[in-house]
């Protein structure tokens, strides 16, 4: 399930969830671009050591969101929301639906994990989030932790 918008949510939520069995892909990348007016696609862009990697095609994607804080009380349920589902251990996995406005494959999950961060997630937890949960939650047995015989495209570090 992806994270949802909304102003408020359900004080049981996070537990409900843990009952239930389910993963959660955060997608607060394109929820808090698209819906809440909080876009990560300017800093982005601007971002030295990421910037320049982002293929011409995405940027007018990435860049066309402007942040409006008078939209983001837009969000404050899904704000909530993730710290219910963190303090109830339910997984998240991180996400970023790209190419949704104001994302792109890649670069977009830098900005996914800190979103993460800012709401509550410890920053292993995050990077956790990006690798091992996910790959254990899709049955990618061959990757997903750092370990000897294991795939690794990417280190987080």
């Amino acid at each position: 399930m992806h994270m949802f918008v909304g102003a408020t949510s359900s004080p049981d939520f996070g537990r409900f969830a843990a009952d239930h069995g389910v993963f959660v892909i955060s997608t607060f990348s394109a929820v808090q671009a698209f819906v809440c007016w909080r876009a990560q696609g300017l800093t982005i862009l601007a971002d030295p050591q990421l910037g320049p990697h982002i293929d011409a095609q995405w940027r007018y994607s990435m860049g066309m969101l402007k942040s409006d804080p008078a939209q983001s009380q837009k969000c404050a349920g899904a704000d909530d929301a993730l710290r219910q589902l963190v303090r109830a251990r339910v997984p998240i996995l991180a996400g970023t639906d790209a190419p949704s406005p104001g994302t792109t494959y890649g670069a977009s999950l830098h900005g996914e994990l800190a979103l993460l961060v800012e709401r509550g997630m410890t920053p292993t937890q995050a990077l956790a989030a990006a690798t091992s949960v996910t790959a254990r939650h899709f049955r990618l047995d061959d990757r997903g932790p750092v370990q000897t015989g294991l795939r690794a495209d990417l280190l987080l570090v």
